[in-house]
C-alpha cells in the first residue's frame, strides 16, 4: 500500500469538512438576512396604521377647512344680515327726521322754549320739536292759556300717531300729513284723561 494514500484521504475529508462549514455558514447568513427583512416587512403596516390614525388625512383636512370656512361665510353673512338691518332702521329714522326738519313749523328748541313760543304766538300757534321721551318729536299747542306738549309716535306699522294710542285713531304716512290734517280737523286735547277742549292747528312760530 502507498505511504500516501491516507495523507491523500486526510486531505479530501477537511476539504469536504471546509465546503461542509462554508456552506452551512452560507444558509446560517441568509437564514438572517430573510429573517431581518421578515422584521421589516412587520413594521412598515404598523408605521401606516399610526400614521393614518395618528391624525387627519389631506382629505379630511380638506373637508374641515371647507366646514371651517362654511361657518366662517355663516356667521359673516348673519352679521352683514344684522349691521344691514341696523343701517337700515338708522337710515330710515335718518330721512324721517331729514323730512321733517325741512318743516317751517320744526324748531330744534326744547320744551320750555317751545312753550315761551307758542305762548307767544297765542291761541293755536303749534310748532313740532325734537323730544325728550322715547318717541323722536312733540308736537306743542297753546290753547285755553297754557301749553299742551304731545308726543308723535311711530306706530309698528310705520304710520305716524298722534299722542297715545287710542282704537279706531287717524294715521298718518308722515308727519306733514298729520300736520296738514289738523290744521283743517279739530284736534280734541286731554289733561289727565279728560277732554279739556277743541282746537285746529293755527299759525307756528317764524
Amino acid at each position: 500500500m502507498n505511504i500516501c494514500f491516507y495523507p491523500r484521504i486526510a486531505g479530501r475529508l477537511l476539504l469536504n469538512l471546509v465546503r461542509r462549514l462554508h456552506q452551512d455558514i452560507l444558509d446560517w447568513v441568509f437564514a438572517v438576512k430573510q429573517s431581518w427583512f421578515n422584521c421589516g416587512q412587520d413594521e412598515n403596516p404598523t408605521q401606516t396604521q399610526n400614521a393614518t390614525t395618528g391624525g387627519p388625512s389631506r382629505r379630511e383636512k380638506h373637508v374641515n377647512n371647507n366646514n371651517d370656512s362654511t361657518d366662517s361665510n355663516r356667521n359673516s353673512n348673519s352679521d352683514s344680515k344684522r349691521t344691514s338691518s341696523s343701517t337700515s332702521s338708522v337710515k330710515q329714522k335718518t330721512n324721517y327726521e331729514v323730512s321733517v326738519t325741512k318743516m317751517a313749523w320744526f324748531h330744534s328748541v326744547n320744551r320750555e322754549r317751545a312753550v315761551q313760543m307758542v305762548a307767544a304766538g297765542g291761541e293755536g300757534c303749534f310748532l313740532v320739536r325734537p323730544s325728550s321721551s322715547k318717541e323722536p318729536l312733540t308736537l306743542t299747542l297753546w290753547y285755553g292759556g297754557r301749553a299742551y306738549n304731545i308726543f308723535i309716535r311711530k306706530r309698528d306699522d310705520n304710520k305716524i300717531g298722534l299722542g297715545t294710542f287710542k282704537p279706531n285713531e287717524v294715521a298718518f304716512d308722515t308727519v306733514e300729513e298729520l300736520v296738514n290734517y289738523y290744521q283743517t280737523s279739530e284736534l280734541i286735547l286731554y289733561s289727565d284723561g279728560h277732554v279739556t277742549g277743541r282746537t285746529k292747528l293755527g299759525g307756528f312760530p317764524a
